[in-house]
């Protein structure tokens, strides 16, 4: 089991036995840090546009029940419309994030 411990400084401490697993592996600690620390952040469009997504598919997902024929009911079901209100609630909550664009989420 590989163990990371992280000083107060924000500097990974350096551990023999990482070191050693990872020149086996044919890599070093100084090439993999600058890979992790240099991906941009998600930002808050992005975030908006995956919470609209997911609000999205739960309510296709709550009307495509009846395709399958699940449920007892033969239009919407109190269990499908309250599923399709928190949908709404949750693409309205993504759709607040768009107008706040690039900044880190």
């Amino acid at each position: 089991m590989l163990s990371n411990r992280v000083l107060r400084s924000g500097c990974l401490a350096k551990d023999a036995g990482l070191e050693r697993y990872l020149n086996s592996i044919g890599l070093s600690l100084n090439a993999i840090i600058p890979l992790v620390f240099s991906d941009p952040p998600l930002t808050k469009r992005q975030l908006g546009w995956l919470i609209i997504s997911a609000g999205v598919t739960l309510a296709l997902a709550s009307l495509l029940v009846d395709v399958v024929g699940a449920g007892q009911f033969g239009g919407l079901g109190p269990a499908q419309l309250q599923a399709i209100g928190a949908s709404t609630l949750v693409i309205l909550f993504g759709l607040t994030l768009l107008p706040l664009g690039n900044r880190p989420a």
